[in-house]
């Protein structure tokens, strides 16, 4: 089962960074993408993946607690709120 989301993340990681790329090349700009993909991939590095693991965790050791899952969830979509902000931001 490991092995199937190890499979999963790296197929991820080479589409995401196969659109970056391929985004790259079509700009002249190149601060642009930059810029584009600090925004994306540094608030979810800061702000989204790691409430997003406590719970996966939390969740797998069989502990529910909702207080927690609330809280995890508010910072998770916070971290989406500063996502469309950058993306915005850098787009306009």
């Amino acid at each position: 089962m490991k092995e199937k989301f190890a499979k999963k993340g790296r197929l991820l990681t080479a589409l995401l960074l196969l659109l970056i790329c391929a985004v790259a090349v079509s700009l002249h700009d190149l601060q642009s993408v930059q810029a584009f993909s600090g925004a994306v991939l540094g608030s979810f590095v800061v702000f989204v993946a790691p409430p997003l693991m406590q719970r996966s965790f939390r969740l797998r050791g069989g502990r529910k607690q909702t207080w927690k899952c609330l809280l995890e969830s508010g910072i998770a979509a916070v971290g989406f709120v500063v996502t469309v902000v950058g993306v915005w931001k850098n787009a306009v």
